[in-house]
């Protein structure tokens, strides 16, 4: 799909929506950032640069009120990971590089408005779901199709995997107002998938003899096994963790448009510049107040005693 043909239908599903909600509440997102793939090829979830891709990405948002916003978008990037790159299997050599296309639809939760503050930031809770397609590759050979964990033998092996699954989204968005009609986001999200083929390691190691056998004889061995000192592990062992699925994990930045000038601004109220008044020490307000509370009895005091020409 092109960014072209991604905008057009972003811009039409927004139109068609504006007769029947308020249009300045429409917005539109482009961003970036890196995202890094967390599965049986890497040791932990924490961010390692060497696992870093870049991707880029287009939403349409809706504000529903002040305290909500739901947005669609896509998302496209790469995941990549590699025992090399890890601690897991220092005797195994393997590697994968996927295309990422991620299709969703978040709610953002403004936290700022449920106290009653005003900040010159907007946090948010960001909670959804997506549709995304992969395929990993190992040097330009499609894993998927090879069957690496026997996928293409039948009888006990397990079924071919889809090259698709979908995903629940948790994460956080900090927003800074800039103008009138533009916001910059700053966010960071984690997305738990259903898959565990994103890497095409998931489930036990297939026997050797029926590899062989298979479509891909010997092509499919090599990248079934790969280990540096040409050990062949026995059927049925763990050729990546069955129990823990696959996910990916992206953080970058958005810049918000809101071409009908309405932005989310202080505590998700519109505003141009910070009002000083709000944001002063309450202290020094309420002395403000008994000030102007003491010059008007000060002039009622003196209209009173010029009406009886003192």
């Amino acid at each position: 799909m092109s960014l072209k043909g991604i905008l057009i239908g972003l811009i039409l599903a927004g139109s068609i929506s504006a007769s029947q909600a308020q249009i300045e509440n429409f917005h539109l997102s482009l961003g970036a950032g890196a995202v890094y793939y967390v599965g049986d090829l890497k040791d932990n979830t924490l961010p390692d640069p060497r696992f870093f891709n870049l991707f880029w990405q287009v939403q349409l948002g809706y504000k529903i009120n002040q305290y909500f916003t739901i947005t669609g978008g896509y998302m496209k990037g790469k995941l990549k990971g590699a025992d090399a790159l890890g601690r897991k299997n220092p005797g195994r050599d393997f590697f994968f590089q996927s295309k990422l296309k991620d299709y969703h639809l978040l709610l953002k939760t403004n936290l700022a408005n449920w106290w009653d503050q005003y900040y010159f930031f907007t946090p948010r809770l960001l909670t959804g779901a997506s549709y995304f397609r992969f395929d990993p590759m190992a040097g330009g050979v499609p894993l998927r199709l090879l069957g690496t964990e026997g996928q293409l033998l039948g009888g006990p092996y397990d079924k071919p995997y889809k090259p698709w699954s979908i995903a629940t989204k948790v994460g956080l968005e900090v927003s800074f107002p800039i103008t009138y009609w533009l916001d910059i986001d700053v966010f960071a999200i984690y997305n738990n998938t259903f898959t565990d083929h994103i890497d095409d390691v998931g489930g036990y190691y297939p026997a050797y003899e029926d590899i062989m056998g298979s479509p891909g004889g010997a092509g499919t061995a090599t990248y079934t096994y790969r280990y540096v000192n040409g050990h062949i592990p026995p059927a049925s062992r763990e050729r990546g963790n069955p129990d823990m699925r696959d996910g990916y994990i992206h953080f970058g930045v958005n810049l918000t448009i809101w071409p009908w000038g309405k932005s989310s601004g202080m505590g998700g109220y519109r505003i141009d510049c910070p009002d000083y008044n709000k944001l002063r020490n309450p202290l020094e307000q309420e002395q403000e107040r008994q000030k102007k509370k003491d010059q008007k009895k000060m002039k009622k005091g003196k209209k009173k005693k010029d009406s009886f020409g003192y």
